[in-house]
């Protein structure tokens, strides 16, 4: 799949305004992160190999992006700002 076939959810889009993330932070962030598979869907965050790799871009300010997708990984389901090592969902 590629990352153009990646949705943004109605819910998705709503948080992403509230939260200041561009469309083109996701394209970053599905390139360069690393994808988690759980139960419920997929987590996508910047460990730290990818962090290095924002540094380098000069994209520091994506560091604690994350996003959540659905088991299919089709539709993003939210998205979201990391605090430590936690994912704030709500």
């Amino acid at each position: 799949m590629t990352v153009q076939a990646i949705v943004p959810s109605d819910h998705a889009r709503e948080r992403m305004r509230q939260r200041g993330i561009r469309p083109e932070d996701l394209v970053v962030l599905f390139e360069h992160g690393a994808w988690f598979r759980q139960s419920n869907g997929e987590v996508v965050y910047f460990d730290r190999s990818g962090k290095q790799r924002l540094r380098q871009m000069g994209l520091e300010r994506l560091a604690w992006l994350y996003a959540i997708l659905s088991p299919e990984g089709e539709t993003v389901i939210t998205v979201g700002w990391r605090r430590g090592n936690k994912m704030h969902l709500h």
